[in-house]
């Protein structure tokens, strides 16, 4: 299975209605709550899965912890993964992705 998400500067494309997870991964940092387009998601242990509307919308990460070595991946399933985004030794509470859905 491809990942669903495209590099485009610097946000993120994919097709409208796309089913995308996220993952956390890192140490000592938790994902507690993520939002995308103004809506909670629900969160299953370090990851959150959410389906792509069309036009521009944020990925918000809510993330507990102390500072860590963090990297965010698309998971693409067949163990898979893409990565979108990290940071080593430091602690970012509310990283955010803009993620624009396009016609399928």
């Amino acid at each position: 299975m491809p990942c669903s998400l495209r590099a485009a500067g610097f946000h993120w494309t994919a097709p409208k209605g796309s089913v995308v997870t996220v993952n956390v991964v890192a140490s000592v940092t938790n994902l507690v709550r993520a939002r995308y387009n103004g809506a909670v998601q629900p969160v299953n242990g370090n990851s959150t899965t959410f389906t792509v509307v069309e036009g521009n919308a944020s990925l918000d990460l809510y993330l507990a912890g102390a500072p860590d070595d963090v990297e965010f991946v698309e998971d693409c399933g067949d163990g898979t993964t893409q990565h979108l985004d990290g940071y080593q030794h430091d602690f970012r509470p509310t990283p955010s992705f803009t993620i624009v859905g396009t016609a399928a």
